[in-house]
């Protein structure tokens, strides 16, 4: 019995052995499927991938660009930042919604410690660095900032500058061992380079309105502040400002701002006065932040931060009447878009109602909600993807989606593409976790191609989820004829409620509105999202400075930062409303005026003014009045863009003279890619050409040769005359080249002005930081260089450079030094560029361009001051060949001999940023500055240089 049971015993381990060994062996070949069909999934990805990168490397290829920077695999794996806390302790961050931080993890010495259970990072210590590790990214390598190499002389967080502790005390009123204060500062300080470009560009655009020559231009709205109120402005019309103020709000130019100040037409004298005073106190805001960005100490410049009522005093009356108008074109712009909506997108929601089934009352208010936050604040680009992007994906590689790019829907294109864009918005409201993991999906990704991958298989999942609705439901109801007999469903204005973009804001949030009336589309998008990153990151700052008993107290003048929250809010509002202005009326003769001459009017029997008065004298029949000229003029000059800012920052005469110089021309056009170059060639001269480098030669001649007056015959009226048609285009089409090549010109040239300004910004601003003594107005006025040399004399570089930077010390001159600040904040090289453009030798890039006008300009106001007496001692001019310093003779006669920059003129001029040795080599060396340009430059540098003993 008992060998039996034994038997029994051992057949049973035997086939416990035996079921443990098929069940390991279908777990290892499980396994191995597994991973097989990983590999298979992943080779598959990989080819995908490479597929994508060459597609992208083409694009890129035949667009002349490059394909933006990898991201780092840190901010792949959720490492938001990493900050100093005390001298032997850390803290990383990781990223929440929006520009959120989340504590992740404390680090003191080899000891990490995770914050919460909510931690997403990994983290482990390396001495020098850490590795780091997210969901989906492994073992980034991150520099432990408290590890310094010997030998530094910066302790952690100090500043270039090392006036970290003076900073501190400044904005919080006393000094921190954290590092995450001072990176607020600089976040702060930001703000002040943003709006610092920004206003000085719009400054100058007013007073270029006015048209000045050289001698008569005058900076009105810099004058322009909180000194005089309305009445003594207006009453004492000191040097004549009033005068000029007024000739200015009178001007026909200012309607390329929209309507907001455009003057009352046939308007008693009250009304008029009213007009004028609500003028002079906006202008006087914009000349209150143009002069503290520019010219301001440490007490004017928080002025611009100091707009609101608690600054109010009975004293400062015009400061109090400028703050009342702010709110009153603030209040007034916001209730006219609340009032309007439902008016305006009566026949949108009626479509929509229908379309996705909203019935009841309640449905309606819901989908009018959602609609609104849509259509007016935006909210659909806060999302952390593209919805843009996720529609183009699905339109061009999803099966039935290319019915959306047919030819039959272009008249109604906008409204079928906002549609929907508004159901890929509403999917993922409804599906908020499938957003989530879209958004860490991307966040995860280190480049281009990975973030294509992510958006063609998310596309095709967001396809199959609203085809039907798109293509059953929107797309028959997105018809002309449909829509034309539609009549809409009433809508009452309490559908709106608890939504309504709120009529009032801070202070320095209708500031910000005030500029982008002001500006076009792109700038207005450039200035609100650098702000609002700003502020975000100051509201991260502080979000996290309060969870670590941090203080958060800011000093009376920067008390506006504690509100940074809702500011980046209302300034997030702004930009989805700002573009929105009402356009001005019908164009004036003035503005057909300045677009013959952008164009070229040759005079013939008749004078211009004639000339326009025949061709736009109202009631003629279009056969005498050139077939619907006017209306192809306003259509295709006046209300273009290009056109606009083209008359904005430039005089319509003085750019006609550059479109005319062949070499400015040919450089222009030798920019723009190959594959845009067809694009304009064939739409000019008509056909499908394939691209030949003989086709710039031939745009260069129509823009050189092109007139006002050969346009004159287009026939603008509907016809079947294909000849006809077919001739209006091509002149269409040649007025867009025409236009962009000028817009691309004048832009670059602004670009890098813009950048020397903020250089002088900086420079102001770290000198008054540093030593305020060593930058008072006495001492600029004797060497604008003496910052620089007093902190390298200090904080010496090595030697090499130190050297370097000395030798052109001795090399540059105080007076060219204050002479090119002067230049680059008054644009005067480009505003006077038509002068000194005929002389060029040739043209082979911006940079050098730029700087041969600034040395131009320079050279032309030595000839004026050498003139002109002293006012501090009229016996003697302001300069004179025998007390110029330096080699400034030696570079003026390089660049008339040459006809091209010298660089070794630039490098003296550029001492004042030696400071910063970075700023300084970007500046001064072309290769340097056009680095980040999608076409560096690549040719022979033709600026001439001088050669001395000690150089050899």
């Amino acid at each position: 019995m008992a060998k039996k049971m034994r038997a029994k015993e051992k057949r049973e381990k035997k086939k416990e052995q035996d079921q443990a060994r098929y069940r390991q062996q279908a777990e290892e070949a499980k396994k191995a499927k597994e991973e097989a069909e990983r590999l298979k999934r992943e080779e598959a990805y990989q080819k995908e991938l490479s597929l994508i990168r060459k597609e992208q490397e083409q694009a890129a290829k035949e667009q002349d660009e490059t394909l933006p920077k990898k991201k780092s695999k840190a901010k792949a794996a959720g490492l938001k930042s990493t900050f100093t806390l005390t001298p032997d302790r850390l803290l990383m961050t990781s990223f929440g919604a929006g520009n959120a931080a989340l504590l992740d993890k404390h680090i003191t010495g080899e000891e990490i410690t995770s914050v919460d259970e909510n931690s997403i990072l990994s983290v482990t210590s390396q001495d020098a660095t850490f590795q780091v590790s997210g969901r989906t990214v492994k073992n980034a390598v991150v520099i432990n900032p408290l590890h310094l190499k010997d030998g530094s002389t910066r302790k952690p967080g100090d500043d270039l500058i090392h006036c970290r502790d003076k900073l501190e005390i400044m904005y919080f009123g006393r000094k921190f061992q954290d590092n995450i204060h001072i990176q607020l500062i600089y976040n702060i300080l930001d703000i002040e380079k943003v709006l610092a470009v920004q206003v000085n560009n719009i400054v100058f655009s007013l007073n270029n309105l006015l048209r000045r020559s050289e001698s008569e231009y005058t900076d009105l709205i810099g004058y322009l502040g909180f000194t005089d109120d309305y009445e003594t402005f207006r009453r004492k019309n000191r040097g004549g400002y009033y005068d000029l103020f007024s000739e200015l709000i009178r001007s026909p130019q200012m309607r390329y701002f929209g309507s907001t100040f455009l003057a009352p037409q046939k308007c008693s004298e009250e009304d008029w006065i009213k007009y004028e005073e609500k003028c002079y106190h906006l202008f006087a805001i914009l000349g209150i932040v143009r002069q503290a960005t520019a010219h301001g100490t440490k007490g004017t410049r928080a002025q611009i931060y100091k707009l609101g009522p608690e600054y109010d005093t009975r004293s400062d009356s015009c400061r109090v009447n400028a703050r009342r108008d702010l709110d009153t074109l603030y209040k007034e712009r916001v209730h006219e878009l609340n009032s309007g909506f439902l008016d305006k997108s009566k026949k949108d929601l009626t479509i929509l109602f229908r379309a996705f089934k909203a019935d009841s009352d309640h449905n309606k208010k819901a989908l009018v909600q959602e609609y609104y936050e849509f259509v007016v604040l935006k909210n659909y680009k806060n999302l952390g993807f593209s919805i843009r992007r996720l529609r183009e994906t699905i339109i061009a590689r999803e099966t039935g989606a290319d019915i959306l790019s047919d030819t039959e829907y272009d008249t109604v294109r906008s409204k079928l593409y906002r549609a929907m864009d508004f159901k890929i918005y509403l999917y993922y409201q409804e599906h908020p976790e499938k957003a989530k993991t879209l958004i860490e999906c991307l966040r995860a990704s280190t480049e281009e191609a990975e973030k294509e991958w992510i958006y063609r298989r998310e596309a095709s999942a967001v396809w199959n989820n609203i085809r039907d609705v798109i293509t059953k439901e929107i797309l028959p109801r997105i018809d002309g004829t449909y829509i034309k007999n539609l009549k809409p469903d009433s809508l009452d204005p309490e559908m709106l409620d608890g939504v309504l973009i709120s009529e009032t804001a801070h202070s320095f949030s209708e500031m910000i509105y005030l500029l982008t009336i002001f500006l076009d589309g792109k700038e207005i998008n450039d200035l609100l999202t650098q702000l609002i990153n700003r502020f975000e990151n100051i509201n991260s700052f502080l979000e996290v400075m309060k969870k670590e008993s941090l203080p958060t107290n800011f000093q009376k003048d920067y008390e506006i930062f504690a509100q940074s929250s809702q500011i980046a809010k209302e300034l997030r509002t702004i930009n989805s409303f700002a573009r929105m202005t009402q356009p001005a009326p019908a164009a004036k003769k003035a503005l057909f005026e300045e677009a013959a001459q952008l164009l070229g009017y040759l005079p013939k029997e008749k004078k211009l003014g004639q000339y326009l008065d025949d061709m736009l004298t109202p009631g003629q029949k279009k056969e005498e009045n050139g077939h619907g000229f006017r209306n192809f003029i306003i259509n295709n000059v006046i209300e273009s863009t290009r056109f606009k800012y083209l008359v904005r920052y430039g005089n319509p005469q003085k750019m006609r003279a550059l479109a005319s110089n062949r070499k400015v021309i040919d450089f222009v056009l030798k920019d723009i890619p190959d594959t845009q170059i067809t694009s304009y060639y064939n739409s000019c001269k008509g056909g499908k050409s394939s691209y030949s480098p003989d086709m710039r030669e031939s745009l260069a001649e129509i823009i050189t040769g092109l007139h006002f007056n050969d346009f004159e015959d287009v026939y603008q009226a509907n016809t079947d005359d294909s000849s006809k048609k077919e001739d209006k285009e091509r002149k269409k089409n040649i007025i867009r080249l025409y236009l962009t090549v000028l817009y691309l010109l004048l832009k670059n040239l602004i670009y890098i002005n813009s950048r020397y300004f903020l250089a002088f910004h900086c420079a102001e601003r770290d000198a008054m930081v540093y030593d305020s003594k060593i930058y008072n107005e006495d001492v600029l006025r004797k060497d604008r260089a003496c910052f620089s040399k007093a902190f390298i004399e200090k904080y010496p570089p090595n030697k090499r450079a130190e050297k370097y930077i000395k030798q052109n010390f001795e090399h540059a001159d105080t007076w060219s030094l204050r002479t090119f600040r002067n230049c680059t904040e008054h644009l005067n090289a480009i505003r006077n560029a038509d002068k000194y453009i005929g002389d060029i030798d040739s043209v082979e890039s911006y940079f050098a361009l730029y700087h041969y006008l600034v040395q131009r300009s320079i050279m032309d106001q030595f000839e004026h001051d050498k003139a002109k007496p002293d006012k501090d001692n009229p016996d003697t001019t302001i300069i004179s060949e025998d007390r110029v310093e330096g080699k400034l003779l030696q570079y003026f006669e390089l660049v008339r001999k040459h006809g091209t920059y010298c660089k070794d003129f630039v490098k003296a001029l550029n001492v004042p940023f030696a400071y910063n040795l970075p700023r300084y080599k970007n500046l001064s060396i072309q290769e340097l500055f056009d680095r980040n340009h999608y076409r560096p430059y690549s040719g022979r540098d033709r600026g001439m240089e001088l050669k001395s003993e000690e150089d050899s």
